[in-house]
């Protein structure tokens, strides 16, 4: 089932799904028999559980293309945590809520046929969507229907869905000083050391320390403070020396990023 609502620009798309798992009596009205059959009559040969998840996957491309963000719940009769659904939903971007909000707590069941604490059913949301809350219900806890599945909920700001207004990307520029390159070291020493001789922030240093018996004046503090400027701004106009960025000269472009 999909739905979707949009604000401000923004849609965001709900989907819950059922992803169909064999019976073992093979009955003809059991889920996983009526998506056979409809594969079959569209001359499509694919497992029903592996058609559903390449079919969601194709889903989840065409709207993601279209700026949709995403809020799904499914049962996916599979581990939620390892198996190839949360796989997939992961490699389009997704965040698996409960797992995200409780990272250190262990896994349990949310069905009671499983006796292995694996969860099968789950809820994924795109990353700009703020979860407040997530949980699971104990098994009858709510009166659904006849299940033998836990209710499991998540909680999300209607606000920050709707108004998110994410900050423009700004260019950082990459550190020029690298520690693990010893030639760029060298270079960076060199420099600073002539920097300091040329300020001559060694004698001076030496000046203030040899006040240090008598007492500071406040001739020496304000002779410390240019001293601590002067170094700085030397050591920011030698991380500027000490190496070229051989980047940003030439636009980028698909050939010259294979080649």
């Amino acid at each position: 089932m999909d739905a979707s609502c949009r604000k401000n620009q923004t849609k965001l798309r709900v989907i819950s799904g059922y992803r169909p798992n064999p019976d073992s009596s093979d009955r003809t009205g059991s889920v996983y028999s009526q998506h056979e059959r409809h594969l079959q009559s569209l001359h499509d040969d694919r497992n029903p559980r592996r058609a559903f998840v390449k079919d969601l996957q194709a889903a989840i491309n065409t709207w993601s293309t279209e700026g949709d963000l995403f809020l799904i719940g499914l049962d996916a009769n599979n581990n939620v945590r390892t198996g190839s659904v949360d796989q997939m939903l992961c490699s389009a971007g997704l965040v698996d809520v409960h797992h995200a909000k409780h990272p250190y707590l262990s896994t349990t069941s949310t069905c009671n046929k499983n006796t292995n604490d694996i969860p099968v059913d789950g809820i994924w949301a795109s990353p700009s969507l703020d979860c407040v809350a997530a949980g699971y219900y104990g098994f009858g806890e709510l009166l659904m229907g006849k299940t033998d599945h836990r209710m499991i909920w998540a909680d999300f700001s209607y606000e920050l869905t709707f108004d998110f207004k994410p900050e423009p990307t700004t260019y950082t520029s990459p550190q020029r000083l690298a520690l693990d390159n010893p030639r760029v070291v060298r270079r960076y020493n060199k420099v600073l050391h002539h920097e300091h001789a040329r300020l001559h922030l060694s004698s001076r240093a030496f000046s203030i320390q040899s006040a240090v018996p008598t007492g500071l004046l406040l001739v020496h503090r304000t002779e410390y403070e240019k001293l601590a400027h002067l170094d700085s701004c030397a050591r920011k106009h030698t991380s500027k020396k000490c190496r070229k960025l051989r980047m940003g000269a030439v636009p980028y472009s698909d050939l010259i990023h294979i080649a």
